[in-house]
C-alpha cells in the first residue's frame, strides 16, 4: 500500500475492543485497562531557542510594594519595553469531584497577553496555581516577562511549539522550557475572559528532565504522564511551581522507539478507534512526512518510528509504564473511550506476516516488506 495515495492510513488489526489551594485532595481520573500485551516506547520534538531574549524574569511573587491597596480583579498591566498588555485574573481554576465524592478545588492566576498576535501569530494564556500559603495579591510576575521575551523573539507560536528561556522560570532552575500543547481540556467552567478562549494558546512549563526525555520519547508520552500525575486529561493547562518531574531519563532510555530511526513531523497523530489503528497526516505536513519516510524506509534500516501528537478528537490516551505491564488509559470522562491517542507508531519490516499490536503507549506495525 502506498502511504502517499491516502494520507489517512488505517491499519487493520485484531486489537481487543475492550481531574482550593489545597492540592492534598486531588483524585484520579477514570482509568481503564486493555488486555493487549506490551512493553515500552516513545516519540520526539525540536526546541526553538529564544536567543534574542536577554531580560531577567521577575520574582516568584509580587513584592509587598507592588500591592499597596486591596486588589480588584482583573488587573491590567502594560510593559514599558514592549507595550504588551497583560490581564491578570484570580479565581477558581479547577473544581472537580471524582466518583468516590472526593472534591478538588484549585485556585490560581490567569495571565492573558494582548499585543503578541501581530508578531507571534497568537495571544498566549498562562495559568499558575496558587500555593496554600500564598495570598492572591502575591501573584508571580514571571508570565509578564515571558510575554516580553516572546515579543522579542518575533517568531510564530503555534500548537506544539517549544520555547527555551535564558533565565529560570518561577524561581526553579529546572524550569527553562515551555510547551504549547496541541490540545487542552478544561475541567471547570471559567468565567468571562475565559482560560478556554479559542484565540488564546496555553503554554505550560516542563522541567529540563521532561524536555530531555521528549527528545527520545516524544511530547505525547510526557504530557500524558504529567496528566496522570495531576489527574487531568491529556495534561493540566496550569503551571504547578512545586511539582516534580513526571518521568526520568532512566525510564525513557529503556524504551523501544529510540532504537529505530525516528520520523519527526509535527502534527502527525496516531490513535486507536475500535479495532483500527489510524495514522493521520495533515495536509501541511504531507510533503515533509513523505521525504522523511523515504529517507527512513530503506532496507538497511531495520525499523523506523513515527512520533505522534494527540488528535483533537481523542478522548483518552495510552499511558506508558516502565515496568512493562499493560498500559493504563487516561480518560477525559467516565465511560468507554472511543478514540485512544498513542505516542508513536513503529514500522518493523521484514516480518513473517502483516499485523499491528499494542506496544507500551504506541503500536508496532509488523510488515512483510519495506513497502508501505
Amino acid at each position: 500500500m502506498n502511504a502517499f495515495e491516502s494520507m489517512r492510513l488505517r491499519l487493520e488489526s485484531n486489537l481487543c475492543t475492550n481531574p482550593s489551594c489545597s492540592h492534598k485532595t486531588s483524585s484520579k481520573l477514570p482509568l481503564a485497562g486493555l488486555s493487549d500485551n506490551n512493553v515500552n516506547d516513545g516519540s520526539t520534538s525540536k526546541k526553538t531557542l529564544l536567543s534574542e531574549s536577554s531580560s531577567t524574569h521577575g520574582s516568584n511573587a509580587a513584592s509587598t510594594e507592588q500591592i499597596s491597596e486591596p486588589v480588584v480583579w482583573p488587573l491590567v498591566m502594560t510593559s514599558d519595553r514592549t507595550r504588551v498588555e497583560t490581564t491578570i485574573d484570580y479565581g477558581l481554576i479547577r473544581d472537580f469531584e471524582d466518583p468516590s465524592g472526593i472534591r478538588t478545588r484549585d485556585f490560581g492566576w490567569t495571565y492573558k497577553s494582548r499585543g503578541l498576535a501581530a508578531r507571534n501569530g497568537c495571544e498566549v494564556v498562562i495559568d499558575v496555581l496558587c500555593r496554600e500559603t500564598e495570598d492572591s495579591t502575591n501573584y508571580p510576575t514571571d508570565p509578564m516577562s515571558m510575554f516580553d521575551d516572546m515579543f522579542d523573539m518575533n517568531k510564530p507560536i503555534r500548537r506544539g511549539t517549544v520555547l527555551l528561556f535564558d533565565c529560570p522560570l518561577f524561581g526553579r532552575e529546572d524550569f527553562t522550557t515551555v510547551y504549547f500543547p496541541l490540545r487542552i481540556v478544561q475541567k471547570s467552567s471559567p468565567r468571562e475572559g475565559s482560560r478556554a478562549a479559542p484565540d488564546l494558546l496555553h503554554c505550560i512549563a516542563v522541567t529540563d528532565t521532561e524536555y530531555d526525555a521528549s527528545l527520545s520519547a516524544g511530547f505525547t508520552r510526557i504530557l500524558v504522564r504529567l496528566g496522570l500525575s495531576k489527574h487531568w486529561y491529556p495534561c493540566p493547562p496550569h503551571i504547578d511551581r512545586d511539582r516534580k518531574s513526571c518521568i526520568t531519563l532512566e525510564e525513557v532510555h529503556s524504551s523501544i522507539p529510540g532504537r529505530g530511526s525516528p520520523v519527526n513531523v509535527k502534527g502527525l497523530t496516531v490513535y486507536r478507534q475500535q479495532s483500527q489503528v489510524v495514522l493521520e497526516v495533515p495536509a501541511y505536513a504531507r510533503l515533509n512526512f513523505q521525504e522523511k519516510v523515504l529517507a527512513a524506509n530503506m532496507p538497511r534500516i531495520p525499523s523506523f518510528w513515527i512520533s505522534s501528537d494527540i488528535h483533537e478528537t481523542c478522548d483518552s490516551a495510552y499511558v506508558w509504564r516502565a515496568d512493562g505491564v499493560a498500559p493504563n488509559i487516561l480518560c477525559a470522562r467516565i465511560g468507554v473511550p472511543k478514540r485512544i491517542a498513542a505516542g508513536f507508531l513503529m514500522f518493523c519490516p521484514g516480518q513473517r506476516r502483516n499485523s499491528v499490536r499494542l506496544f507500551g503507549d504506541g503500536f508496532l506495525g509488523m510488515a512483510q516488506s519495506h513497502a508501505m
